[in-house]
């Protein structure tokens, strides 16, 4: 396949938008399979940063997309330990494992280029792909004997089973030529089978229940998990906001810093500029044309933005009457003989996932209109440069897309609850 692009450079005013945006995407990525592919793929655009600024002597910037580069393979990793289908993880290792080998050769080529104080953190980051490499190729090995075994005993399954079919068959002919029993015994033993099959209708109801249930409190405690570490990091953001703006101000009242060093103000009409290494220069200001086109693009992203932020709300809106119902129906289970207790809890359960919701939502909504007040504060020329407005504008639908289904996933989680229900109530209804 193609190299993967750099993107956002960590150097970019916007790069912390390209991360987050990463981050929500990895959210909405359902399946550890994929969101161990998913994270490989964020673990190569990070690997193809580091390459990008190794020349530029920009040590912090180096060591941001290596720190993120390490985070993506740990996470991949871990995701595939999640996996339950033994070729599928076999699989996904061996992609881990090609990645980690051809990792280690980018790697050297930016350990020969970035300055001195960034080479432990890309020693550091071979070691941990060697690991990576390392652990996959083992976990593949035993992936492999464990198969072997499986197929091993399908076949002594088998083998058993076709001996117990013929044994059962010699019985049923055996019984066959027996005298038939009275009317009265097969009338009974009628009625007793029809018992049994009642009572294992019954409990099948029963475990699907059960198992409905614990679906939705383990659905319901991951959603609240996700809410509170979206909280939190949107907390460390401020944090972190509010830092930087005391320390810009420090820097105003000095002059003006740019790559290690302070410089002083342009002259009137003309614009201070900071490149991503070397001196700062005065430039003049653009033109109308190029303004014109910025401040397009710039409104552009903020109406983007607003239609996220308003199907976030659409999903806390329809959360929140799905709450509103759910109660009812809880309402008028109280009380409820046989099976009542299974379908209350499991509307108990189905409650607390969409208060969940309720709160992964708010903090999206939080999350999201940050982000439209970071593009809001930015000088209109920051949008002149078609490549970046074109990779904010491919994030932000992106983002678009991902809401729509979550709007889809919510749906098809109602559904499976109200057949739980109606089944609830034919059961009900067969015995009363």
């Amino acid at each position: 396949s193609a190299a993967p692009s750099a993107g956002i450079k960590p150097s970019s005013i916007f790069y912390f938008l390209d991360i987050a945006t990463e981050r929500v995407g990895l959210f909405f990525t359902f399946g550890s399979e994929k969101k161990a592919r998913k994270a490989l793929e964020y673990a190569d655009e990070r690997l193809a940063e580091a390459e990008a600024v190794a020349g530029d002597k920009n040590t912090d910037a180096v060591k941001t997309a290596i720190t993120n580069y390490e985070g993506n393979i740990a996470f991949a990793a871990e995701k595939a330990k999640d996996i339950g289908e033994k070729e599928k993880a076999k699989a996904l290792l061996t992609t881990i494992s090609d990645s980690t080998s051809r990792h280690q050769e980018v790697l050297a080529d930016v350990l020969a280029k970035v300055p001195d104080e960034a080479k432990e953190a890309i020693t550091k980051a071979i070691e941990a792909s060697k690991k990576g490499h390392e652990e996959a190729m083992q976990k593949i090995a035993e992936l492999k004997g464990e198969v072997e075994q499986l197929k091993k005993e399908v076949v002594e399954l088998k083998a058993k089973s076709e001996a117990e079919i013929a044994k059962a068959e010699a019985e049923r002919l055996s019984a066959k030529e027996k005298e038939r029993t009275t009317a009265e015994l097969e009338k009974q033993k009628e009625e007793r089978v029809k018992a049994e099959a009642k009572a294992i209708q019954d409990e099948t109801e029963r475990q699907r229940l059960q198992a409905e249930k614990a679906k939705a409190e383990a659905e319901t405690a991951k959603a609240e998990a996700e809410r509170q570490r979206l909280q939190a990091e949107i907390d460390a953001y401020k944090a972190k906001e509010a830092a930087v703006n005391t320390q810009k101000q420090a820097e105003i009242n000095k002059g003006i810093y740019c790559n290690g060093k302070y410089w002083s103000q342009c002259p009137v009409g003309q614009t201070f500029a900071c490149p991503s290494s070397g001196n700062a220069f005065c430039s003049a200001p653009k033109s109308s044309v190029d303004l014109n086109r910025a401040a397009n693009n710039k409104s552009e992203l903020i109406n983007l933005q607003n239609i996220d932020i308003s199907k976030y709300k659409k999903l806390l809106e329809d959360d929140t009457s799905e709450v509103a119902r759910t109660n009812n129906i809880l309402n008028q289970l109280t009380g409820l003989p046989g099976s009542g207790g299974l379908a209350y809890e499991l509307s108990i359960a189905h409650r607390n996932l969409f208060m969940a919701h309720q709160g992964v939502d708010m903090s999206l909504i939080e999350y999201t209109e940050n982000s439209k007040r970071q593009i809001e504060n930015l000088d209109v020329a920051a949008f002149a440069d078609e490549a970046v407005v074109a990779k904010m504008r491919d994030q932000i639908n992106e983002n678009i897309l991902q809401t729509s289904q979550e709007t889809y996933k919510r749906q098809k989680e109602i559904a499976e609850y109200d057949d739980g229900i109606r089944a609830f109530v034919s059961i009900l209804n067969t015995a009363f």
